[in-house]
């Protein structure tokens, strides 16, 4: 069984106060929720057709879909862990890389 959003050693209730969908890679290896899979190099590509993030340019959240122009599958970096849940169940949780996008872009 897999979950999006990280889920660090041990079952969260599925109205957690924690968002770990994203994980921000400035902070990653720091960060105490993701510091023991970076350290350990687990390391993935998350296959997707689109995702959503919000814009806020008019003030209100409007969703912005982000997906290829030909409907192909996109793949996102991420971490993942394995661990057991009830019943000795294994569980493989995950979260997205994402970065800052108000740096400028390298040219």
């Amino acid at each position: 069984m897999a979950h999006g959003g990280y889920c660090p050693g041990s079952p969260r209730p599925q109205r957690s106060k924690f968002n770990t969908v994203n994980a921000k890679c400035e902070t990653v290896a720091a960060t105490a929720s993701y510091k023991a899979p970076c350290a350990r190099g687990l390391c993935c590509i998350v296959p997707m057709d689109a995702f959503f993030e919000p814009n806020w340019e008019t003030g209100k959240h409007i969703r912005w879909k982000f997906s290829r122009r030909d409907g192909a599958p996109i793949g996102v970096a991420g971490l993942w862990e394995r661990w057991r849940g009830k019943g000795d169940q294994e569980i493989i949780s995950y979260t997205l890389l994402t970065v800052n996008a108000d740096r400028p872009a390298i040219r």
